[in-house]
């Protein structure tokens, strides 16, 4: 089971990338959408459908950090491969922000 701190890596992960690749190009501001594919598309620097910690850590959020790289494939990797597939990624965005849409909370509340 992800723990806080696993959520909050995945979410540094994922908006340290690069969010504004993931928006709707030419979109206006209110009718952007959050992409995670595109994201994932974005760090596959290869176009093999894994991201490699070398991959990872040429991202801007880790800066080189191969170390923090590592911790980051070793909470997605659940088939313990030392890649995370693009299902694996996945699945750690939606465990982190659920279902929800933007501008709610999981439970349908307004922020």
């Amino acid at each position: 089971m992800f723990k806080w701190w696993t959520g909050a890596l995945v979410f540094a992960v994922v908006a340290a990338i690069g969010l504004s690749s993931a928006w709707a190009e030419g979109a206006p501001k209110k009718e952007r959408k959050f992409d995670p594919e595109k994201i994932f598309q974005k760090l596959d620097k290869d176009g093999n459908g894994q991201l490699s910690v070398d991959e990872l850590a040429a991202s801007p959020r880790f800066k080189g950090d191969k170390a923090k790289a590592e911790e980051a494939v070793k909470k997605m990797d659940k088939n313990n491969d030392k890649q995370v597939s693009k299902e694996e990624f996945l699945a750690a965005i939606k465990a982190r922000h659920g279902e929800h849409k933007r501008g709610e909370h999981k439970h349908g509340e307004k922020k």
